[in-house]
């Protein structure tokens, strides 16, 4: 599921560089090449739901902020869900 936005270069950028990461350790800990970092930090893309998700998680940099962030994302991601199948049942 996409989050429905393009997500602005420097959105990225700033929740890599603030976490303390370059963008290669970025890569490694999303699964992803470092040239698909260095791609989403210099143009608009698209990012799905779940891979922001984990970006979020990786990008916090304490327990208690990576627990509120699951818990924010449960509950954006529950709408999401009762949003979508509302959809579908039109």
């Amino acid at each position: 599921m996409l989050l429905g936005k393009t997500v602005p270069p420097e959105v990225l950028k700033r929740m890599r560089v603030n976490a303390g990461y370059n963008q290669t350790e970025l890569a490694e800990m999303l699964g992803v090449s470092k040239r698909t970092i260095v791609s989403r930090e210099q143009k608009e893309c698209n990012v799905s739901f779940s891979e922001f998700e984990k970006m979020i998680m990786i990008c916090s940099s304490t327990p208690e902020e990576r627990a509120a962030n699951k818990k924010f994302l449960k509950t954006i991601k529950d709408a999401f869900s009762g949003l979508v199948s509302r959809v579908k049942a039109n």
